[in-house]
């Protein structure tokens, strides 16, 4: 949540000589401002551990005192805090089931000690559970219901756990609810937890919600937040705080990275949001 900052240094007082005496350092002040401050705090830090700080960039300097009141500035050096879990999404890792090898940090929860990773870019056919899900495969990346499938039970746990927060009021025979319990259902999508994991308690769904994406991107582009769904025809647009539509998240995450949409036959794809993002398939 917050940044620190340690400031080491040394400063030794010069050789007493005939004619200039040693008195010995007295103290050190440390200046910190952002680097798109003009000037640096009039009252300078006593210590050279300064928390508290918001992730940015800072230009930093110490001053030395010594004992006869005699002073010096050290060099001004910059340095950029990053949060080092918005560092980490995006990030590959080595793991690899069902045939599927190229996986990368999606969202981390730090208060469940959990990390969710997600498929580098669109599931090819060949791995969707077809049998488990009652999807229809059309091409090499799509995957969608021809005939809609029935409402799975979610449980409690696994709403929880990936961020769902549909109300037990919700219409479970509507299109949206029927599809997104599909994507939900950890026991479709199980093939790709391995063994090791699954005694640990990993599982796996379809897809990450709209609440784990709006999680995930309002960490890694604070500036550029995500305010809430918009009901459409379809289904849901992902709206920005100010209420833009959805191709202000299709044009801002296409110039990101392919955390959120990814490359298929070298074009970036934009995406509906069915209450959930597409990840391991697309519809």
């Amino acid at each position: 949540v917050e940044a620190k900052i340690v400031i080491q240094g040394n400063t030794e007082d010069t050789e007493a000589t005939q004619t200039s005496g040693c008195s010995g350092i007295e103290k050190y002040e440390y200046y910190v401002k952002k680097a798109s401050d003009t000037e640096y705090p009039a009252t300078p830090y006593p210590t050279n551990e300064i928390e508290g700080l918001s992730y940015d960039t800072y230009n930093i300097y110490a001053k030395v005192y010594d004992k006869a009141g005699n002073t010096t500035d050290s060099n001004e050096v910059s340095i950029k805090m990053v949060n080092p879990k918005v560092s980490k999404y995006g990030q590959k890792v080595n793991y690899s089931a069902n045939g599927v090898d190229d996986w990368k940090i999606f969202y981390i929860n730090e208060e469940r000690n959990e990390t969710f990773i997600i498929t580098s870019g669109y599931l090819p056919s060949e791995n969707v559970p077809t049998t488990e899900t009652g999807m229809h495969i059309k091409g090499a990346y799509e995957a969608s219901w021809r005939t809609l499938p029935s409402y799975v039970e979610i449980t409690q746990e696994v709403r929880d756990r990936f961020m769902m927060s549909w109300g037990n009021n919700e219409n479970e025979s509507t299109r949206n609810l029927k599809c997104v319990s599909s994507l939900l259902n950890t026991n479709a999508w199980s093939i790709f937890v391995t063994e090791e994991l699954k005694n640990r308690g990993a599982t796996a769904i379809g897809s990450p919600t709209l609440e784990m994406l709006y999680a995930s991107w309002n960490e890694v582009y604070p500036n550029e937040k995500l305010g809430y769904a918009v009901k459409s025809t379809n289904g849901f647009k992902v709206a920005t705080s100010d209420g833009s539509d959805a191709t202000h998240f299709r044009n801002k995450a296409g110039s990101k990275n392919l955390l959120y949409i990814p490359y298929y036959n070298g074009i970036r794809r934009y995406t509906w949001l069915y209450v959930i993002f597409t990840s391991f398939c697309r519809r």
